[in-house]
């Protein structure tokens, strides 16, 4: 794993993803805003070229360590491992239920 190699605790991974997303998303947002979080700091610079929308597309891959609906409502899609076709099934009628219940249409 790459975690200890960066002296990282690997136990935070999932905490470190979302904070590093907020991180992205503030950089992509805002131009030259300060951005702080708990390894480091961007100060007096800005991230360009901009994104053309309000945000790139951010797809999560298997769970992150992330929960379901963490995972609906903070990202634009979830690639997960293939399954045999029925566990597949209930896999993406979960997810469909999640977006579903994050756009308030559930």
């Amino acid at each position: 794993m790459e975690f200890p190699a960066f002296n990282v605790d690997p136990e935070k991974r999932g905490e470190i993803f979302r904070e590093h997303c907020e991180v992205i998303r503030q950089a992509h947002r805002t131009r030259f805003a300060p951005i702080r979080w708990s390894d480091g700091e961007l100060l007096s610079a800005d991230l360009i070229p901009k994104p053309t929308t309000w945000e790139i597309p951010l797809f999560v891959t298997g769970h992150s360590r992330q929960s379901l609906d963490w995972i609906a409502r903070e990202s634009h899609g979830w690639i997960n491992s293939p399954r045999p076709p029925k566990m597949q099934r209930l896999i993406v009628e979960d997810w469909r239920e999640e977006v579903m219940k994050q756009c308030g249409a559930a």
